[in-house]
């Protein structure tokens, strides 16, 4: 379904229900949970149980009703239901000891007893400035568009001990970080049951596994991630936790586990392509490699990336990834202030618009769209537009968020900046386009309080990103002009230094920034912090 014309945004599209009760709002449609203004991480099983204690709230529910629902009436272990039951509450702020949301009655079930506000609502995109809800159609799977992607088999966690609250706990971890690791969506991830045969079926690279013990009050997991052709360890490590915390950490455990192997997952597939001789590579490889490569933000790797995403289109002529980075790409390098805007205007929407001729519902292809809208056809408002609905087909698409908040920027809303800046942050990790892209959040803050005024915060968000990301040539152009009007004007003239030595063309670069801007004063107030530091 192609994105709505600035003629009809606000407009209902699609149904679901919205359910608000305490500070919370849950969100079944964009399966979303949030306490005030902030969207709370949560696991797909904890969502599905507060969900079905919610709809259900009229009764008790009983033990064997929540695995039914939850668990398709799988058997799983006590440890693991009190996990969820246990996510359920932090997510919405409900203490064990109060109760004053969801009560238990030991032996016979739960009930949410809150009080709550339902209702049936469908697609609004932003409007008036404000974020307002958005239609999420079902997730598409990168893993399954994409050949040779690589799979983690996730191995019982064995308990080094014969007690079984050991024994429960490893249960528990195993399935928590099966669950972790699933959320991402460019690798597979197989179930612990899963037979070498299927391992090997599924081009399992990596095994995940680990261990629990205890003693003297103390736990040790240890994990280790391996990889499956070499027997190598690419990554291990030990958590040392309280015995009495394991329940309550156990999630939380789980996602640094996860974070951290995609991280190392991702890292061994760039190197593993970069080891094998150029015409050996797989379309993935090449999309790997070219994700590795553009991230870097450095001129040269971009161009190379480029080069490589031709390659993995020429493998895979269908493939709407590839067509959808290749647009990316030529958006980035004029963002970067290295190629004009007007020679790579058609080629950016054209690449976008082949991925989308591809596959309609491709994210990626919504999102190198909306980009290309902003940076190369001047059009923040349609271009937010379109970037919703990137974020409606994949709710995790961080990088989705960060360009909405520089769409908002340039569009004169910078309260609206802010708040996808912190969304883009909080899902960095989910997405692989946002994978090694550090410091774009912060980068994005820094606009938005230049164009509030706020030029001190400005410049403190500036060198954040800049701490983490020391090449990002946007963080430097906001250290110029928040530098230029807090009156720090040593900083400004050494930070334009190194925009000149990353982006020679930054002059070209500003006289082509003007359409983007919606208020002309937000313009020429960006171009006088230029000269103030100092450019002729």
């Amino acid at each position: 379904m192609p994105p709505l014309s600035s003629a009809h945004r606000g407009e209902v599209w699609g149904s679901r229900l919205i359910y608000s009760f305490a500070d919370c709002v849950l969100d079944t449609g964009r399966r979303e949970l949030r306490r005030g203004d902030l969207l709370q991480p949560i696991e797909p099983q904890v969502f599905d149980l507060l969900e079905y204690l919610i709809r259900h709230r009229d009764r008790l529910v009983s033990r064997d009703e929540i695995l039914a629902a939850v668990w398709n009436g799988r058997i799983v272990s006590e440890a693991t239901l009190g996990t969820r039951i246990n996510g359920v509450r932090e997510a919405i702020g409900d203490k064990g000891s109060e109760q004053r949301l969801i009560k238990t009655l030991y032996g016979r079930g739960l009930r949410f007893v809150g009080m709550v506000h339902e209702k049936s609502a469908g697609t609004i995109l932003e409007k008036n400035g404000a974020i307002t809800e958005s239609f999420a159609a079902p997730k598409r799977r990168f893993s399954l568009a994409v050949k040779d992607v690589p799979a983690i088999l996730v191995r019982p966690f064995t308990p080094i001990s014969n007690d079984a609250g050991t024994r429960l706990f490893a249960d528990g971890l195993t399935e928590d970080v099966s669950i972790a690791l699933s959320a991402s969506d460019w690798f597979f991830v197989l179930s612990r049951h899963s037979s070498f045969a299927e391992a090997d079926k599924h081009n399992a690279r990596y095994f995940l596994q680990g261990s629990i013990r205890q003693s003297a009050g103390q736990a040790r997991i240890g994990v280790q991630l391996v990889d499956g052709a070499t027997g190598y360890h690419l990554w291990a490590r030990n958590y040392d936790i309280d015995s009495a915390h394991l329940l309550r950490v156990q999630e939380d455990i789980a996602k640094s586990i996860a974070t951290a192997v995609e991280d190392q997952v991702f890292a061994s597939e760039a190197m593993r392509a970069k080891s094998k001789s150029p015409e050996s590579l797989t379309a993935w490889e090449h999309i790997a490699s070219a994700l590795a490569l553009m991230n870097t933000r450095q001129k040269h790797h971009v161009r190379t990336a480029r080069a490589h995403l031709f390659k993995a289109a020429a493998l895979d002529p269908k493939s709407a990834h590839a067509y959808s980075l290749l647009s990316f790409v030529t958006t980035l390098a004029v963002h970067l202030g290295w190629n004009s805007r007007e020679a790579s205007k058609p080629i950016a929407l054209g690449f976008a618009q082949k991925a989308l001729a591809m596959d309609s519902d491709e994210p990626w292809g919504h999102l190198a769209l909306g980009y290309a809208t902003l940076h190369t056809a001047n059009k923040p408002e349609e271009a937010i537009e379109i970037l919703n609905y990137a974020l409606a087909l994949e709710p995790n698409l961080s990088m989705a968020h960060y360009f909405i908040a520089l769409a908002s920027t340039y569009a004169g809303r910078p309260a609206v900046a802010f708040k996808h800046a912190d969304l883009a942050e909080q899902l960095a990790s989910r997405d692989l386009l946002a994978r090694g892209n550090a410091g774009a959040a912060n980068t994005v803050r820094a606009t938005a309080s230049f164009v509030a005024g706020r030029y001190r915060d400005g410049m403190a968000y500036a060198r954040k990103a800049l701490a983490q990301s020391p090449r990002q040539i946007p963080a430097f152009r906001q250290v110029v002009i928040s530098s230029s009007f807090a009156g720090e004007t040593e900083q400004a003239r050494l930070a334009l230094q190194s925009v000149k030595r990353f982006s020679p063309n930054v002059r070209q670069w500003l006289e082509e920034s003007a359409p983007i801007y919606s208020r002309k004063h937000d313009y020429q107030k960006y171009v006088e912090g230029f000269r103030m530091a100092g450019l002729k």
